[in-house]
């Protein structure tokens, strides 16, 4: 039984690298398609860094799919490998609208979404957007609910999401964060779009939460505190609430009732004189994280009730 489980997640991730492959054809790898500007150097090229061989676990059985997820992977390349990058915003225009739109049918036709405080968005940025993270469908409802072309730093494994998922953040040109390490360039990459009035869209837990069916607020990572720092740009608070129970209810053929609250702008943030960097860091990743955690019920606020 296992095996044969294992054997259907396979064809679902092949499946869902053709596809991707296919929505990339639609833009050129490199330049006004991508958004990237890329300056090469005189280092090499990093060996397996494509497709799921990019760490040299390749689990395609004769290392051929790998072509199609080639393409795919132009943005965690370019921001991961020994090139100096510099993102433009807003990019890759058609397919991030082709995406916007299938999100929003999505979103129509399998939930029962309710929005509190839309009179909270902001008409122009810049701003860094900040929510909770307990489901994957947080990332596509703000794509489906908000009229900008928003960047999004996002886990480049994302270990806790179905592998038939896996290619709409890298369709959408997420920027990639490995956990763990320090991903300075994507960080980079999005202070870049906050100095071009761009929207960034950050999740401080970094990871799905570990307990799905009972998802609380985690303490997360302070790389939200420190774009926020280094770019001095306001803050926008989500609250998501809901987006655990999608897929268990549609397996009982029903539509879970969501709720996304939107909570008032604050910050921006600076590096007050004669403080440490790490210490003014903590600070306003713990202002961050309350301000989440005042948008979602008591019960899910974990360390911060």
């Amino acid at each position: 039984m296992n095996l044969e489980k294992s054997k259907q997640n396979s064809e679902f991730a092949y499946a869902s690298y053709a596809v991707q492959g296919i929505l990339y054809s639609l833009l050129p790898a490199q330049g006004e398609g991508t958004g990237l500007r890329v300056e090469y150097q005189d280092e090499p090229e990093p060996k397996n860094s494509y497709g799921p061989c990019y760490a040299g676990k390749c689990d395609c059985p004769e290392k051929k799919l790998c072509l199609l997820y080639q393409p795919a992977l132009v943005t965690y390349n370019s921001l991961m490998s020994n090139k100096r990058e510099t993102i433009q915003y807003p990019r890759r225009h058609l397919i991030r609208w082709l995406l916007k739109f299938l999100a929003r049918l999505a979103v129509a036709s399998l939930i029962k979404l309710n929005i509190e405080n839309l009179e909270n968005l902001p008409e122009k940025g810049p701003f860094m957007i900040v929510g909770n993270h307990f489901a994957f469908v947080d990332f596509v409802i703000v794509l489906a609910k908000t009229p900008w072309l928003v960047e999004v730093l996002g886990d480049y494994e994302m270990p806790n999401v179905p592998g038939y998922l896996k290619w709409i953040p890298h369709a959408w040109g997420a920027l990639p964060v490995n956990q763990g390490i320090a991903s300075r360039h994507s960080l980079r990459a999005a202070q870049q779009v906050l100095e071009q009035d761009g929207f960034v869209m950050v999740f401080p837990e970094g990871r799905l939460a570990d307990r799905p069916k009972n998802p609380v607020l985690s303490e997360g990572n302070p790389g939200a505190a420190y774009i926020a720092i280094r770019s001095s740009c306001p803050i926008l608070p989500i609250g998501f609430d809901g987006t655990y129970d999608i897929f268990p209810s549609l397996a009982k053929g029903k539509r879970a009732d969501v709720t996304v609250r939107i909570g008032e702008p604050f910050g921006p943030f600076q590096l007050e004189p004669g403080q440490k960097r790490q210490e003014r860091m903590n600070e306003v990743h713990e202002i961050i994280m309350k301000k989440i955690a005042a948008l979602l019920p008591p019960e899910r606020r974990g360390v911060y009730s």
